[in-house]
């Protein structure tokens, strides 16, 4: 019975014509749950969604169904006043449900294996359970569709690109952990590149949740070669940043997997009006990372046969992905480390997780991912976050204005603020750490996030504005020599902070000494030497903070972000070591020694078990004191008269040039000279901006089995 929308206000015809479209929609042949029916259930209520369910299971449904598949329509809703939404309900009461719609509700209230649960859930939100109908057969068809055909043994026949739809998800019973994988099967779907209305292409998450995004459905796989476009939403989507800014907001494995078109990463962002709501994050995985993604996040095993993915159970049966498979309830231990510390902790605090925790669930929801049955697709990532928690995240610099630099007792009216003043405010740490941010960002800006390296101009220019700021740092903080000790470790600390900007800066310009050489022989020189003084003078501040017993009580910094620079000066310093050029052998002895020190204070931070750094870092950096171009260099120091007190307490035996143990000595600094050098052409810079980007696991791969690439 199609809704009476004559006594309708004209403004609120065309909703309630959607809302009614939704309800008499002819359905697919199928039994299964509509997709993200039990998240809906699930969904917090507001003010409008309450009022459609108090009017019975049909209005709900309705306005659950049009509402997540438009969200103007949530929008319009919400703009209505009391009485003219309850006009609308009331006129939408007395609508009929498409036959095979009804048969779809009534399989999943009855038949299923969740229908206990759902019952239970309308019950809990006030909702009126519609009765079980006894249907003898189906609905007859209208006059304008053609009459439903008894299932046929041929094969099957893809669909023509007339008839394609949005994908309904078929949820499979036996997937291993508890995992969800929802392989979709459908007779119709909705091709790639002819979507009029974006409203009628909702994601289908992989919780079965239709996201607040636009026009991201994944299709079938003979019908496309790559996913849907983001078309987001003006006012709350944004889609296709620049892919320089994206590692300043996400891990640095997510940053690597994300797929990118030209210099853009495509993902979508999607921040709700109503800060109660979560947001979304949907990222393109690249094709090539889908299989460990799935591993590391589900513990699903993704394999990939005559160009076809399937899943691979623990059992070592296999279930081939017909169309798409969605995978859902992750780990959350594993988000820390796949997704950085911010992404996270903005999950870990989304309602969806705390509605979650509060049933008793351990797996998650808030990450899931679409998989595409063709290997070379890429799969679509959805994360679940708090965006309140992303506040201090953004993909634009902030335009807020700085505070004054005065002290406390200056905030009074009329009080002019000095051009210049001696020694620091309250206000100075502050205001110069913000400003070492904003360089930080640009660093990343001009070094990372280019297609292209930078001119030495360019680098140049960057470092004299470092050079600027550490002359600031001495301005403010060395004129006074009384100062109390919290702004002798704020000085420290903005000090490291600016030779951690010099290596970010001038560390990837070594690179080039094994690709095109872009840079002169001069440049790389400066840039070599740069990094040696940045890397002992943070070196110098870690063992400061460690020894001086004033500091003691700032501690807290020292196990974490300065533990965390100094290993950045160490791995600078050995990799100068090993292939740095023009370097002296007295000079290389020094910086030996230098490391030699700095390990002595990791191994003793590690035995407090209080530096998480430390305890990654400290067996890194003894295997790379001893790796063979070191051990060899002791060696070749012999040669010149300087012996080292280690050689002299342990000399080593003399070798005839044509010995075995001469050859296996030379094979094995030629192999280690190798190994350190494979790297340099895939350098990731952009990973030491914090502990959270670091890709550790791949340090756990180099003392496995010396394999370093990407770490340096």
């Amino acid at each position: 019975m199609p809704a009476n929308t004559e006594e309708v206000p004209p403004r609120h015809r065309q909703l309630l014509q959607s809302l009614t479209a939704c309800l008499e929609k002819h359905q697919s042949n199928s039994t299964t749950a509509l997709p993200g029916f039990d998240s809906a259930l699930r969904a917090p209520a507001t003010s409008v969604s309450a009022a459609f369910q108090k009017a019975g299971f049909w209005p709900w449904l309705a306005y659950w169904l049009s509402t997540s598949r438009d969200g103007q329509v949530e929008r319009s809703l919400s703009q209505l006043s009391d009485l003219d939404l309850q006009l609308v309900i009331d006129k939408l009461t007395p609508v009929q449900p498409h036959g095979q719609l009804l048969v779809r509700v009534q399989a999943a209230l009855n038949d299923s294996s969740r229908a206990r649960y759902r019952r239970g859930q309308l019950q809990r939100l006030g909702i009126e359970i519609p009765p079980q109908v006894l249907l003898e057969s189906d609905p007859a068809p209208s006059p304008s569709e053609p009459p439903c055909s008894p299932p046929s043994l041929e094969p099957h026949r893809p669909t023509p690109a007339s008839e394609l739809d949005i994908i309904p998800s078929l949820h499979v019973a036996n997937a291993p952990k508890r995992r969800r994988v929802e392989p979709s099967h459908q007779d119709t779907y909705q091709p790639l590149g002819t979507v009029e209305n974006t409203a009628t292409s909702p994601m289908i998450s992989d919780a079965g949740e239709p996201e607040q995004v636009s026009d991201i459905t994944l299709a079938r796989h003979e019908a496309i070669c790559q996913l849907p476009v983001f078309k987001p939403v003006w006012g709350f989507e944004t889609a296709y940043p620049e892919a320089k800014h994206i590692p300043l907001v996400l891990g640095q494995y997510l940053c690597r997997i994300t797929s990118r078109s030209d210099t853009q990463a495509c993902l979508m962002v999607s921040i709700p009006k109503d800060p109660s709501q979560d947001g979304r994050l949907v990222l393109d995985i690249r094709a090539e990372e889908v299989e460990l993604l799935t591993a590391k996040l589900f513990q699903v095993r993704i394999r990939t046969r005559n160009h076809r993915r399937s899943i691979e159970f623990e059992s070592g049966a296999t279930m081939k992905i017909p169309d798409c498979a969605a995978l859902s309830e992750s780990d959350t231990s594993t988000w820390h480390d796949l997704f950085g510390a911010q992404v996270a902790e903005a999950m870990m605090y989304s309602g969806m997780r705390f509605r979650e925790i509060s049933i008793g669930e351990v797996l998650s929801d808030c990450s899931s991912v679409q998989i595409p049955a063709g290997a070379e697709c890429p799969a679509r990532l959805c994360l679940v976050m708090d965006t309140k928690r992303l506040a201090n995240s953004t993909f634009t610099p902030s335009s807020v204005k700085a505070p004054l630099d005065v002290n406390d007792d200056e905030l009074v009216a009329g009080f002019e603020v000095p051009i210049s003043r001696n020694g620091p405010t309250p206000m100075s740490y502050l205001l110069l750490k913000f400003d070492l941010y904003g360089l930080c960002t640009r660093i990343c800006s001009e070094v990372f996030g280019s297609l292209r390296a930078p001119s030495y101009d360019a680098i140049q220019a960057l470092d004299s504005e470092i050079s600027a700021l550490q002359e600031v740092l001495n301005y403010k903080y060395l004129f006074d020599t009384t100062l109390p000790v919290h702004h002798a470790v704020q000085l420290n600390i903005l000090f490291g902070y600016s030779h951690q900007l010099t290596l970010l800066l001038h560390r990837p310009i070594l690179r080039q000494r094994t690709a095109d050489m872009r840079y002169s022989g001069e440049n790389l020189l400066r840039s070599q030497r740069k990094c040696i003084e940045s890397s002992q003078a943070l070196l110098i501040i870690h063992r400061t903070l460690y020894e001086d017993a004033m500091f003691r009580p700032y501690q807290w910094y020292n196990r974490g972000l300065g533990s965390f620079h100094a290993f950045h000066a160490a791995v600078c310093l050995a990799h100068i070591c090993t292939s740095g050029m023009s370097v002296d052998a007295s000079t290389k002895d020094a910086l030996r020694r230098e490391l030699q020190g700095s390990l002595e204070i990791f191994e003793q931070m590690a035995k407090t078990g209080m530096s998480a750094v430390c305890q990654k870092a400290a067996p890194v950096l003894k295997k790379l004191l001893y790796v063979p171009q070191l051990t060899t260099f002791l060696k070749l120091t012999e040669t010149s008269g300087m012996i080292t007190p280690q050689e002299s307490q342990h000399p080593a035996p003399s070798m005839a040039p044509d010995s075995p143990a001469h050859q296996t000595a030379v094979n094995s600094h030629q192999s280690g000279l190798e190994f350190l050098e494979e790297p340099i052409d895939n350098l990731a810079p952009q990973q030491w901006l914090s502990p959270s980007t670091m890709g550790w696991e791949e340090w756990e791969t180099f003392l496995e089995n010396n394999s370093i690439a990407n770490v340096l």
